[in-house]
């Protein structure tokens, strides 16, 4: 399930185009919001994200795999 590869700036992409709003960003940590769900996605690498880091940021966000493979 968690062999999906995608960049911090792909992931800002589709969180922004299913209405995430960008709430705060410190430094190279952008914070994004929708009601209740709060996560930060860390932005200071210019490669993929880690597996970890990517299931960390969908279980903030209370989404699936499929949110983000579409």
């Amino acid at each position: 399930m968690w062999y999906l590869v995608i960049s911090w700036k792909e992931l800002i992409q589709k969180l922004e185009s299913k209405w995430w709003k960008q709430v705060k960003q410190v430094g190279s940590h952008v914070k994004f919001q929708l009601h209740n769900f709060i996560t930060t996605i860390p932005t200071h690498w210019n490669d993929d994200l880690p597996k970890w880091t990517l299931k960390k940021i969908c279980k903030d966000l209370q989404i699936d795999y499929d949110f983000i493979k579409s």
